[in-house]
């Protein structure tokens, strides 16, 4: 398991946000573990392949808060604030920051689709998707 964050995000959130979306990330990551573990000791299989957004934004939040342990149990104060921060939508710093990535990558031309392609579970590599690699090499 890992947390993948664009280099799009990091440019435009700050350091604060950038913790709140690890946080948020962290949430995820003790859910899938404890998931694991009990799937383990039940004898049953409880993970499967990750849904991605969904067919819409809401039902995607719906999903996304369902696979989460609670903040309280696992977080400081501190970072269940910025966990809290980076998943509101109608703020304005989110909003603005939605609003560059928008314009500012995605608008621009630079790469969004996700980098990895697969692990190959074997050997533990990364497959990278070639079309990333092409399109990276056209970078300056």
């Amino acid at each position: 398991m890992g947390v993948e964050i664009s280099g799009a995000s990091i440019r435009v959130l700050s350091d604060e946000l950038i913790q709140g979306v690890l946080a948020h990330e962290f949430l995820h990551y003790v859910h899938a573990t404890l998931s694991i573990h009990q799937s383990r000791h039940s004898g049953s299989v409880a993970i499967g392949p990750g849904v991605g957004y969904l067919n819409n934004w809401s039902t995607h939040r719906r999903h996304d808060a369902s696979t989460q342990v609670s903040p309280e149990e696992w977080l400081s104060k501190r970072l269940a604030g910025l966990a809290e921060r980076i998943e509101d939508d109608s703020s304005i710093e989110i909003t603005e920051a939605l609003s560059w990535l928008w314009t500012g990558w995605v608008e621009a031309d630079y790469p969004v689709e996700r980098g990895v392609r697969q692990i190959d579970e074997p050997q533990l590599t990364m497959v990278i998707d070639e079309d990333v690699i092409a399109r990276a090499m056209d970078f300056p």
